[in-house]
């Protein structure tokens, strides 16, 4: 996934993020040819851990397929 369509997933994941709430628990997992969790467990969505979130997202950029 790649330009409009990967700004668009995290777009809309990033608005799930920033309208968790603090009693929520959540983990986001970026996969593709690998699996990787950011925290490793559900996780209670304070500011931190959300902000944290944010950046993981931001972060993010789409693997290079090998064949």
């Amino acid at each position: 996934m790649v330009g409009k369509k990967i700004r668009q997933a995290k777009k809309a994941l990033q608005f799930c993020v920033e309208n968790l709430n603090d009693s929520d628990r959540f983990e986001i997992i970026r996969f593709s040819t690998d699996v990787e969790p950011l925290f490793g467990q559900l996780t209670e969505a304070t500011k931190q851990n959300r902000e944290r979130a944010e950046s993981f997202v931001q972060d993010s950029r789409p693997s290079v397929a090998r064949h």
